[in-house]
Formats: structure tokens, C-alpha cells, sequence
């Protein structure tokens, strides 16, 4: 559920009190586009689907969606190594994640 750049709509504003207190930097490499890297910033329990987990072991339910299946992870718990499901239906390679504390407005978009 990787975000592709280009205007879309926020269609909400995440305010987890006034600002969420995590961020969660991932870098995503795409097969289909000669490895191109793409940056994304969400927040650690935001859920990406993951088509092909780097290793068999399992990984909490994204906090707050207890609800999905067991491929849906959340950001903040992706590894390298994974392959996601991104939102024009393709397969990104995680190359990287780092989550810090830093207090950041976040928003969704479609």
C-alpha cells in the first residue's frame, strides 16, 4: 500500500492527540521500474500488505487493525527484504526502514 508521488486528496488529518510522536522512513525499490527508489513517510502502525515477507517469522497485527490478516504489517515493523503490495497493484522490495521519534502531523491520502 506504498503512496506513489503525485496529487491525491488527504482525505483524513491523523491527530493522535495534536501530532503523532513516531515516524517511520521506508525506502522502497521497484522491480518493475528498473529498481527506481521511492522515499516514504507514514507512521509505524500505518498497514502495508506484504506479498513476500523477507523471513518466516510472524509479526504483530498493525496496532489498531487487528481486524486484517496476518500479511498486513505495519510499517513500523516491515524488513528488509519484504515485498509489499503498493497502491498501483505492483510489488516494491523494502530496502530500507527506520523509525524515530519526532513529532510530525501525518495525513491520508487515497
Amino acid at each position: 500500500m506504498g503512496w506513489r508521488g503525485g496529487d491525491y486528496p488527504i482525505t483524513d488529518v491523523i491527530t493522535h492527540g495534536t501530532k503523532d510522536q513516531a515516524v517511520t522512513y521506508l525506502t522502497l525499490t521497484d522491480p518493475d521500474q528498473k529498481n527506481r527508489l521511492e522515499f516514504v513517510e507514514t507512521t509505524p502502525e500505518h498497514p502495508f500488505f506484504v506479498a513476500q515477507p523477507a523471513d518466516p517469522q510472524p509479526r504483530p497485527a498493525p496496532e489498531g487493525h487487528g481486524d486484517l490478516s496476518r500479511n498486513w504489517v505495519g510499517a513500523g515493523h516491515l524488513k528488509i527484504g519484504d515485498k509489499i503490495k503498493q497502491a498501483d497493484g505492483t510489488t516494491g522490495l523494502v530496502a530500507n526502514v527506520t523509525t524515530v521519534e519526532q513529532t510530525r502531523e501525518m495525513f491520508n491520502r487515497l
